[in-house]
């Protein structure tokens, strides 16, 4: 079935599940979590171990079709592919590592 188009509410409130919708200042704090390993305002959010496994590489070399070009990811993170043709088109710039990105 057809989902309805989005309305004003989708722009404003937060939906965590599959799909991460929210607001810009919640996505915000949620890569702030991540790069602190799970932290965020001094409260542990998920385990370090979490973190560590979804930015680890799961699918590594496969091409995507959208990019045209070989990439990694973790679990729902693109990782720094840089290592097969050079910078993935979306730019991780100098702040790109060889985990995700």
């Amino acid at each position: 079935p057809a989902t309805a188009p989005p309305d004003a509410a989708d722009f404003t409130s937060e939906s965590p599940g599959g799909s991460f919708r929210g607001t810009a200042r919640a996505l915000g704090r949620f890569y702030e979590m991540m790069l602190a390993g799970g932290v965020f305002s001094n409260r542990r959010i998920i385990l370090k171990q979490t973190v560590e496994t979804m930015i680890a590489r799961h699918r590594v070399g496969i091409h995507d079709q959208t990019l045209g070009r070989k990439l990694d990811w973790g679990l729902g993170f693109m990782c720094n592919s840089a290592h097969y043709d050079g910078p993935t088109p979306y730019g991780f710039g100098y702040r790109g590592s060889p985990r995700a990105s």
